[in-house]
């Protein structure tokens, strides 16, 4: 009985394992060109996370932050979720519509720590503060939430206007 229910917890635990991921999957970096197509006219942003797979404070920001974010769907109205894994994610296609290595394109923002958050808007300027690092406070939520309503303020103030 004890090994039916070892078995039972241990392909629960798979199973919720790989749904994470799944899910944190439909969240990375494919092609920055088409998001910043779908901001056209608004006010919304792209919210980047910076992040490496190894990094066990990134791990713990999708875990407990972005993931439940991106469930809930509180956001959509006003940002994009993207992940950049720059261990992991191959080359994505930036703002200009041209293929890049991850990493490449993370040091057109000065290479930041990781995790790091970026609010961009549809041209791939930051319009915001950007958030380095991530500490588990019980508060980073609401500064997150703050962050995107000044970005989001930022943008209407200063809409882009982009060239290639």
């Amino acid at each position: 009985m004890k090994l039916v229910a070892l078995a039972a917890s241990f392909i629960g635990l798979l199973f919720f394992s790989s749904l994470s991921a799944l899910e944190r999957e439909d969240m990375q970096v494919i092609d920055l060109s088409a998001d910043a197509r779908t901001l056209l006219g608004g006010e919304r942003i792209i919210l980047l996370i910076i992040t490496r797979s190894s990094c066990p404070y990134c791990n713990a920001l999708m875990k407990t932050v972005m993931l439940p974010l991106a469930k809930s769907g509180a956001w959509d109205a006003r940002v994009i979720l993207r992940e950049l894994e720059l261990d992991v994610s191959p080359e994505i296609i930036d703002f200009a519509g041209k293929p890049v290595d991850a990493t490449a394109f993370a040091e057109r923002y000065g290479h930041p720590f990781t995790p790091s958050i970026l609010f961009l808007d549809r041209c791939g300027r930051e319009v915001g503060l950007r958030h380095n690092g991530y500490d588990g406070s019980d508060f980073f939520e609401f500064y997150l939430d703050k962050s995107v309503k000044q970005a989001r303020n930022w943008l209407v103030a200063h809409p882009p206007e982009c060239s290639s």
